[in-house]
């Protein structure tokens, strides 16, 4: 919302107070409108009109007076917005963000800009971590890096998206291209950052790393010598690193999803069995917990929308080689295969099936089977 109203700035200092509170609102609603009423926008856009009303008032109000006559004004108006884990995100890094973020800047030495950055990032981080670790098994360490990557081109592609692409809209295409050039490369970046970072053997935390990094943190802040604050640094650093130690010592093993998905896995290939009755939330939380990035092979034994969509949805995350499917078309790129044996993962045998619209899928241990022969 800061963005935008700075892109609006030159005509707002031409109007008078109450001009500008109605030009500020309309914005407002015009952006919201745009970004289809998304939890976080209308939190930031009531957040952004409650000051507004300050200043039209004269009354001086606190930014964390501001996000809780915010979160509360939604709440009365649609209470069902507390369900929302958009909204329960972006108001819990709001409030990490105004309570903490100051305080870790002041305490951090270093270069100005590069110490507030990552104090904003850390802050909104950890008080998100426990809505994280609670619905999406742990919070990625990799995401404090790629949010500091990403976020210096996050602004410039809103501001210039606003303004340059409103140009764009009107010119030939050609011109339209070359205004559009700075777009692309910021939106390069950000998508690189969002495919590469997170592939980092960095690891997740879990409910105990939060806890101790918000005690190491409080602690930290709370002490006036540089022996304190360095302790304080070296818990920190040592709870962030834990996952990545505890990642590069995991044994890769099979993981079962529930009684009919399974993960089959080892360290040369990685196979997920995708049973008709398996949920895709235990599927892909499993793969989370497990810490898989890349999946070699993927048996869907019956073509179905959810698992249409489940393949769809891993595709855009994981580096998927192959998918095998009956020959109900699915329309993910799915290969047909013929019965085949001697796929051999974490010492078991993979022998598939094909049954009409089912894919059957048996599991064979390689030791019984070398007895029997």
């Amino acid at each position: 919302m800061a963005f935008v109203l700075a892109i609006t700035g030159p005509v707002l200092r031409r109007l008078a107070y109450r001009q500008r509170f109605v030009f500020v609102l309309g914005v407002l609603v015009l952006f919201a409108t745009v970004t289809r009423f998304e939890p976080s926008v209308v939190r930031a856009s009531v957040m952004t009109a409650v000051a507004a009303v300050a200043v039209l008032v004269g009354t001086e109000v606190s930014s964390g007076r501001v996000l809780a006559v915010a979160v509360a004004a939604l709440v009365v108006v649609d209470p069902l917005i507390v369900h929302s884990v958009a909204f329960q995100l972006s108001a819990a890094a709001s409030a990490g963000i105004l309570l903490w973020s100051g305080r870790v800047a002041r305490a951090v030495p270093g270069p100005r800009p590069v110490v507030e950055a990552l104090a904003v990032t850390a802050c909104a981080q950890i008080a998100v971590a426990p809505l994280l670790v609670l619905r999406f098994d742990g919070l990625p360490v990799a995401s404090l890096p790629a949010n500091l990557l990403a976020g210096p081109a996050a602004g410039p592609v809103m501001m210039w998206g606003l303004t340059g692409g409103l140009v764009a809209g009107v010119v030939p295409q050609r011109l339209a291209e070359w205004l559009h050039m700075p777009t692309q490369l910021a939106l390069w970046w950000i998508d690189s950052v969002a495919a590469l970072v997170p592939r980092l053997p960095l690891g997740r935390l879990g409910a105990v790393h939060v806890v101790l990094l918000f005690l190491f943190g409080a602690f930290g802040l709370r002490q006036a010598s540089r022996l304190g604050r360095g302790a304080a640094l070296v818990g920190l650093v040592v709870t962030l690193g834990h996952p990545a130690v505890a990642l590069a010592t995991m044994p890769h093993e099979t993981q079962m999803v529930d009684a009919d998905s399974v993960i089959w896995h080892d360290d040369n290939v990685t196979v997920l069995q995708v049973a008709g009755r398996s949920q895709p939330e235990q599927i892909l939380s499993t793969l989370r917990m497990a810490n898989i990035d890349e999946i070699d092979l993927v048996i869907v034994e019956q073509s179905s929308f959810a698992n249409a969509s489940l393949i769809g949805w891993l595709r855009t995350h994981y580096r998927v080689h192959v998918v095998w499917a009956p020959a109900i078309t699915m329309g993910v790129g799915e290969v047909i295969p013929e019965t085949v044996s001697g796929l051999l993962v974490d010492g078991v045998i993979l022998t598939t099936h094909l049954d009409g619209d089912r894919l059957e899928v048996h599991a064979v241990i390689h030791d019984k089977l070398l007895a029997q022969e």
